[in-house]
């Protein structure tokens, strides 16, 4: 019994080894170097050799047949048999004016067939094919610790991709028998290399723009793994492989367009504020409207599709109480405010002359409002200010012109509660906004 369950364990030992084995996918690793001046060369090769050809075609021989000797036509109006025809000389008996024979048998014609005079094709030198193309070096790296002629870039990048494969889990590598292929193909740069990898297996090709030598061993663990694994190498970027080519400094950045902005127009703020209703009585709280006049100027960065607006901003207050109609004191009006906006914003149709935009953003601002004090005495100033939060909606026009127009309206809502006081009275209320202005963009 013992030895039954032995034979079992074992036979169960053999199959999972030979499941394993069978489910190990045989990799060939390729790695060369391409330069975009090496395939020229060797396309203008191919065209000096297919035009020598061609020549050669063109100076050989005519191919058709001699005239027949014996075209005369007999007398019955058929042609006469070769045999029946008597042989010409060029020359009679034979003879050449030296008086020497010129050899001619009896059964042989001394007929020559008119034939196309044969070129004599120019002496020209055989072209070496591989002597036209550059010697390509390794370009230099960044002080390398090593000498080019000891290294080759290929071959170790070979071998460090070899070691990868050969890691992960259901590959190994071989280089002789595979089914399946990984191929990387390295065009020197000035500085390293621009590298193309290509894997049969998911058929997935993946891009480097610049990597160095030094980066070569980062390269390979994350070629093999994106290759392998069927994902982008952008995704394959740990702490420790990070490549020169990921940095965001070696990115081309959008410019976009810089606008000088000015705008003007009115900010609607409501809110409870302490109000005289007449000239003696005290000030109560009520809701108010107030009308400030508001002027922006600032800048817009302005993409395809997305803009930005940066901008400082003014409030000035319109409408005021005279001390002496407030007797009782306490009556609040609005005196001038400050702030800065950062907003963020979209066009519905990036491309069109006039379009509508829309976004957000926040803005900062300080108000001031001026309190009356009872009995005619000075008035005195109170501040407060926050953050708002800004919806914005806009239409620009005439955008293909140096001079742009704009309507804009935002709706401002507080992150705070204005709350101060003095001697002569207290303001403790929530006040939003909404901003209504016209302006130009240059």
């Amino acid at each position: 019994m013992a030895r039954r369950l032995g034979w079992i364990g074992l036979s169960g030992v053999i199959c999972v080894f030979a499941t394993h084995t069978q489910a190990q996918t045989t990799v060939c690793v390729e790695v060369e170097i391409r330069s975009w001046a090496e395939e020229s060369q060797a396309s203008a090769g191919e065209d000096v050799e297919a035009s020598a050809r061609d020549e050669a075609v063109a100076t050989s021989p005519a191919s058709t047949p001699p005239p027949e000797a014996n075209a005369a036509a007999g007398a019955d109006g058929t042609a006469e048999p070769p045999e029946a025809q008597a042989p010409t000389r060029s020359i009679e008996e034979g003879a050449l004016p030296d008086g020497s024979a010129l050899g001619f048998q009896d059964d042989e014609l001394a007929y020559s067939p008119p034939s196309t005079p044969r070129r004599t094709p120019r002496a020209t030198t055989p072209i070496n094919i591989g002597a036209l193309r550059p010697q390509t070096q390794p370009p230099p790296t960044r002080a390398p610790a090593w000498q080019p002629a000891e290294l080759d870039p290929a071959s170790y990048l070979r071998r460090l991709l070899e070691y990868q494969v050969t890691h992960r889990e259901g590959f190994e590598t071989d280089r002789h028998t595979c089914s399946e292929h990984l191929m990387v193909q390295l065009y020197p740069l000035e500085q390293g290399y621009t590298v193309f990898a290509r894997y049969t297996g998911t058929a997935r090709e993946e891009k480097v723009d610049e990597v160095e030598l030094d980066e070569f061993r980062a390269l390979a663990q994350r070629l093999a793994a994106a290759l392998l694994g069927d994902e982008p190498i952008e995704s394959t970027l740990t702490r420790r492989t990070v490549l020169r080519a990921d940095s965001e400094g070696s990115m081309r950045r959008i410019q976009g367009q810089r606008q000088f902005l000015f705008g003007i127009g009115t900010q609607l703020l409501v809110g409870y504020l302490p109000t005289a209703r007449d000239a003696t009585s005290p000030a109560r709280n009520q809701i108010r409207l107030l009308a400030p006049l508001a002027i922006n100027i600032g800048a817009r960065r302005a993409f395809r599709a997305w803009a930005f607006d940066a901008y400082a901003g003014m409030l000035i207050g319109t409408s005021r109480k005279a001390a002496s109609r407030a007797r009782g004191g306490g009556h609040a009006d609005y005196t001038f405010g400050v702030g800065m906006t950062l907003h963020f914003l979209r066009y519905l149709h990036p491309d069109a002359v006039n379009s509508f935009y829309g976004g957000g953003g926040a803005s900062f601002q300080l108000h001031r409002y001026r309190m009356l004090p009872a009995s005619g005495g000075g008035s005195q100033g109170l501040w407060s200010g926050g953050m708002n939060v800004d919806l914005v909606a806009g239409y620009e026009l005439m955008r293909a012109s140096a001079l742009h127009f704009f309507i804009e309206a935002q709706v401002n809502a507080p992150a705070y509660e204005f709350d101060s006081e003095n001697s002569n009275g207290q303001i403790r209320s929530y006040i939003p906004g909404v901003l209504v202005q016209i302006g130009i963009l240059r």
